[in-house]
């Protein structure tokens, strides 16, 4: 059986909330073995409907927020058992995220979520 592959990455993302407005964000992923790590960081979503009263945090009268995305999850590639680099890589994996959320003013709130992929 052939060593685990390691590797990194980097990547570009888009977000297309229902409550807030598009946003383009990028992010790191990291795999040691069978532990898959990623993290993502959106530019500032702007709220689409807000009757708040918006300065400082605002952006064409609307509230600014945080939004970060963090997610694990175990992979196992098929390529790992034969040890040679294929130009089609199946993998079957799961994980879990967990979003950081906040207004650009500074408190904070969380949610997590689960997922599994097999392409």
């Amino acid at each position: 059986m052939a060593a685990m592959t390691n590797d990194f990455g980097i990547f570009g993302s888009y977000i297309k909330p229902s409550d807030a407005d598009n946003s383009f964000g990028g992010g790191a992923k990291v795999r040691i073995g069978f532990l898959d790590l990623r993290g993502t960081y959106f530019t500032d979503l702007t709220t689409k409907q807000s009757s708040e009263v918006c300065p400082p945090f605002c952006a064409n009268n609307k509230p600014k927020v945080k939004f970060a995305p963090l997610d694990a999850g175990l992979v196992f590639k098929y390529g790992d058992l034969s040890g040679q680099r294929q130009p089609v890589d199946p993998f079957i994996g799961g994980g879990a995220g967990y979003y950081l959320l906040s207004p650009a003013s500074g408190s904070s709130s969380s949610s997590s979520t689960a997922a599994s992929a097999v392409p």
